[in-house]
């Protein structure tokens, strides 16, 4: 077996390595790439203050990147994005892995660093079509609104005067109005990213999205309970969702089953199921096979899911009816 040659492995890395002093707060020994990403040689770049290739933006959360360098002095590896300033005064985002290590008796940071500047544009266009898309949401439901308060004000007038069944044909076209309005802003919302996931348990908010269900003669069925990892108020919309779903197909007296799978849970129900055919075709924007149905609600589900990085499948459940598995869940 070949020995190492950790030092040819260092100069010929693809990833920019250097070795920091981080009680001078210098640069150390840096490789090639290193050397190439920040636009100096490796010779300028040793000995030469951290901050001089540190940007100075107010896009940068300097100090809480400061707070995860902290942490890897107390032996903790730490992950993070910071702003680069190249040699020629430009600006590159890298993703930074920090290790304390010892050289002799020395103490120092090893910092690895990868260029992901495409990705943070990429992130960053994300999040204004996002912004956008919020407040195109909002302004459509603001200006649908007005006019169906106006119209449901209307209407209970003219029930006042008459009685017509015409009129409760209006009252459900209002009702459907509402429901897509509902929908059309949880779209807007659903796939933003998730910043802070907290432990949520997940049969408790079953719990409260069934109470909050006009459910008629259905049942529920939770299996067991788990702790995940999630946005807490999204979630409530996916399982809200994914309920609704069952009780729009199931029949007025399904039964819906939540349980824990190893990465993630399920939720299935003993309706009708869904036909293999259908299955990559439920989770498109206006979708559906009920006359009631928005064409949303699905859709919805998947965005969330998106946002939080799970998987999200459909398969048949142990009495025939959907299974909806959620997997890729950090759970405790």
């Amino acid at each position: 077996m070949a020995a190492v040659d950790y030092k040819d492995v260092f100069d010929k890395a693809e990833v920019g390595i250097a070795l920091n002093d981080p009680e001078r707060g210098v640069i150390g020994k840096v490789n090639e790439r290193y050397a190439e990403l920040m636009g100096y040689s490796p010779a300028e770049l040793e000995e030469m203050e951290i901050e001089k290739v540190s940007a100075d933006d107010p896009q940068f959360d300097q100090e809480a990147a400061m707070e995860k360098i902290r942490l890897a002095l107390d032996g903790e590896s730490q992950q993070f994005d910071w702003l680069f300033k190249r040699a020629d005064g430009s600006q590159f985002w890298g993703e930074v892995v920090l290790e304390r290590t010892m050289i002799g008796e020395e103490d120092r940071l090893l910092a690895f660093v990868r260029d992901i500047t495409e990705r943070k544009q990429y992130e960053q266009t994300l999040e204004q079509r996002n912004q956008r898309l919020n407040e195109f949401a909002g302004v459509v439901s603001h200006d649908l609104r007005n006019p169906l308060n106006v119209a449901s004000g209307r209407l209970e007038l003219a029930r006042e005067e008459c009685d017509s069944a015409h009129l409760d044909a209006v009252a459900q076209a209002h009702k459907r109005m509402d429901d897509l309005i509902e929908d059309v802003l949880s779209l807007a919302q659903a796939g933003k990213s998730i910043v802070e996931p907290e432990p949520v348990d997940l049969a408790n908010l079953v719990q409260e999205c069934w109470r909050s269900t006009d459910t008629d003669d259905a049942s529920l069925n939770i299996a067991d309970g788990t702790t995940v990892q999630a946005d807490k108020t999204r979630l409530q919309q996916l399982l809200w969702n994914l309920i609704r779903n069952a009780l729009d197909h199931g029949g007025k007296e399904v039964t819906i089953t939540v349980g824990s799978l190893d990465n993630g849970f399920y939720i299935e129900d003993d309706g009708p199921g869904i036909p293999d055919a259908e299955r990559k075709r439920v989770f498109q924007a206006g979708y559906t096979t009920s006359s009631d149905g928005t064409g949303f609600g699905l859709r919805i589900v998947k965005q969330i899911a998106d946002a939080h990085g799970w998987e999200l499948g459909i398969t048949t459940g142990n009495d025939g009816g959907a299974r909806f598995e959620v997997t890729g869940v950090q759970c405790s």
